[in-house]
């Protein structure tokens, strides 16, 4: 079983600011191959947005460590969605 994609909507720098989400088409999707898959960007570009979407939704920390905040909205939406689809299940 491995991630074969994530789809983000108004989830940090990932948004449009609009609160109507669109859902056939997020803000962004993240391809991802069985084995080994690498981010590789410029600082703040947005690897640790995807890296952190993909922890909230597996919960991989202590709930008390990582849990959505304010800040994790994209500009001033009150509304984000995080997707993440598996393969091999």
């Amino acid at each position: 079983m491995h991630i074969s994609e994530l789809k983000l909507w108004n989830f940090r720098k990932y948004g449009n600011g609009s609160n109507d989400l669109d859902l056939d088409n997020p803000h962004l999707t993240v391809p991802f191959e069985k084995g080994m898959n690498i981010l590789i960007g410029e600082n703040d570009s947005g690897k640790t947005a995807i890296i952190d979407a993909i922890k909230l939704v597996l919960k991989t920390h202590a709930y008390e460590w990582i849990k959505v905040e304010r800040s994790d909205f994209h500009s001033n939406t009150e509304k984000m969605r995080i997707e993440i689809y598996f393969k091999g299940i």
